[in-house]
């Protein structure tokens, strides 16, 4: 079995050994949710960072850990041993800040999450953050990566039916962009009833 087909079984069990979550082991490795789900799943390849921070945090031999371009990388240098315990241990407030402002897991966890982890980093290299609580820093770092979302998911084209209302004209008929009343045949209808119309004459 080569490494890339025997990775992912490799990875999942040792998550399963240690009893840990999918959530749980990604928080560990400070990578996303969707990338260890991916890479247990044989979808994607770690990148050579990943796959030395990968080798280095859950002891699998790296000569039996793939690279490839299309992994995922992480956004910052990965967590050293006291942060990771540090972000294992305050990981609940991800999860109060998500259900707080009900919103989905499946949707922002990985929207939230690369930003407590960026303020686990800064709680432990700026000590004259610690005038504030974590729980503070790391709110506020989770709530400006949502407020970014927002505005890119805003900025998105919005997909309309041509028989939706045109704004401020939910109640004339020409609100309409298109009615399903409208025959759209009956131009073609006319056309051939005037192309009988005028044989006839003729005859």
């Amino acid at each position: 079995m080569d490494s890339k087909s025997d990775f992912p079984k490799l990875l999942r069990d040792y998550r399963k050994e240690n009893g840990l979550t999918q959530r749980s082991l990604a928080a560990k490795l400070g990578l996303s949710y969707n990338s260890v789900v991916d890479y247990e799943n044989g979808r994607s390849i770690p990148s050579p960072q990943s796959r030395e921070v990968i080798a280095q945090k859950t002891g699998i031999d790296i000569s039996r850990i793939p690279q490839g371009k299309r992994g995922a990388k992480t956004a910052f240098s990965p967590l050293t041993e006291q942060e990771q315990l540090f972000a294992e241990q305050q990981h609940d407030i991800v999860v109060k800040y998500l259900l707080h402002n009900k919103l989905p897991f499946d949707r922002w966890y990985d929207v939230v999450i690369f930003r407590y982890l960026q303020a686990v980093k800064s709680w432990f290299s700026r000590p004259d953050l610690h005038k504030y609580t974590f729980s503070t820093i790391a709110q506020h770092n989770m709530r400006s990566a949502v407020m970014n979302e927002m505005q890119k998911r805003s900025q998105q084209p919005v997909t309309v039916s041509i028989y939706d209302y045109i704004p401020g004209t939910e109640f004339t008929y020409e609100g309409r962009l298109c009615d399903p009343r409208d025959n759209v045949n009956t131009d073609f209808e006319l056309l051939q009833s005037n192309a009988k119309r005028n044989r006839r004459v003729k005859q």
